[in-house]
């Protein structure tokens, strides 16, 4: 991207589309403005595309379409991703069947700018994302001590990522925190997997749609550097550029190198996820201030936890309708199957 594009994205998500979804149709009290004044006039459209074998004379003619009214809806929607943040600091050990990765929302950051606008924000719907290893993703509440559930998928299909709307809005206040994890299989690994933008790399993430619009783009966090480093044996290195001073055996060796050269097994990755959780947190805000756009490091804290509230039981006639897929095809099919997984169980 050519840098004096870079402004660009001192803008809002519009929208986000991934491999699996449908069309996005916002309830009747919700709607994106246009013509406004925080409206520059354009529109930024970005792609992602994978060609692992660079094949040549490939063309592509996918875009967007936006339907839109005159009429104005009563609340303005927003757009706000929540979870790792995107880079190599985010390690994946290989040869596991399970890797649990977190990730949160600073509460200093999301509490600043819901009083910036003077109200509590309502999510309805929400996209989780990680890539090729992800199997297990959530997003949780922690209020007063108390960690629920606002999204989860136990079985994730990169295949199919699609718009989750929630059966009932969930208010965020000031003081709250918004935990997102993600729960990898990498049985099939010999090497170490990396955050990044490619399919074969991860994230791990969370798209939100929620209302009224504020200013917040993005907050997400990463796991301390040194903790990451000091779990395979770095006792002393330089961050910038990257340089490992102690222990000897590791002197001169990239970051690559000290990470794949480790050891691994199932029991290690197990270690490793639970010494991530016990450290610090790096976390992030991104978000408009009073003259433009600001990506800044909010500091440093350890991992929220809270009191986990058990699911619900799918198969409940009590359960949320939060768990059901936005697509009405999908549901219907969905509810038949869990519908038959239940009658099966308890025959």
């Amino acid at each position: 991207m050519p840098m004096d594009w870079r402004e660009c994205y001192e803008g809002s998500l519009i929208a986000a589309w991934a491999i699996g979804s449908g069309d996005i149709t916002y309830p009747e009290h919700l709607g994106y403005p246009i013509g406004d004044d925080d409206d520059s006039g354009y529109v930024l459209i970005e792609m992602h595309y994978d060609n692992p074998q660079v094949l040549p004379g490939l063309y592509d003619s996918s875009g967007l379409r936006f339907i839109y009214t005159p009429e104005l809806r009563d609340n303005d929607i927003g757009i706000m991703e929540v979870g790792m943040r995107v880079g190599k600091h985010h390690v994946i050990p290989p040869g596991t069947d399970s890797f649990i990765t977190s990730a949160f929302c600073d509460p200093r950051c999301l509490s600043q700018y819901i009083e910036e606008l003077g109200q509590p924000i309502k999510i309805f719907a929400n996209v989780l994302h990680s890539h090729l290893l992800g199997v297990q993703l959530s997003l949780r509440l922690i209020r007063d001590g108390v960690e629920t559930d606002i999204s989860r998928d136990d079985n994730y299909d990169f295949n199919l990522q699609f718009v989750r709307t929630l059966g009932d809005e969930v208010t965020i206040y000031p003081g709250d925190t918004l935990v997102m994890e993600c729960n990898y299989r990498t049985a099939h690994k010999d090497n170490v997997v990396y955050g990044g933008l490619g399919t074969p790399e991860e994230m791990c993430m969370d798209f939100l749609f929620y209302y009224p619009k504020f200013n917040l783009h993005n907050c997400d966090s990463r796991p301390s550097f040194s903790r990451t480093l000091g779990f395979v044996g770095v006792k002393d290195y330089n961050p910038e550029p990257f340089q490992v001073l102690a222990p000897p055996g590791l002197v001169n060796k990239s970051y690559e190198e000290v990470m794949e050269g480790f050891q691994w097994t199932d029991e290690r990755a197990q270690q490793f996820s639970s010494h991530l959780l016990g450290g610090n947190f790096t976390t992030y805000c991104f978000g408009k201030g009073n003259s433009s756009a600001f990506l800044e490091p909010v500091g440093e804290m350890p991992f929220p936890r809270g009191t986990r509230v058990p699911p619900p039981d799918p198969c409940s006639r009590t359960a949320s309708s939060a768990w059901r897929p936005a697509l009405a095809a999908l549901h219907v099919w969905a509810a038949a199957f869990l519908a038959l997984s239940c009658k099966v169980l308890l025959n």
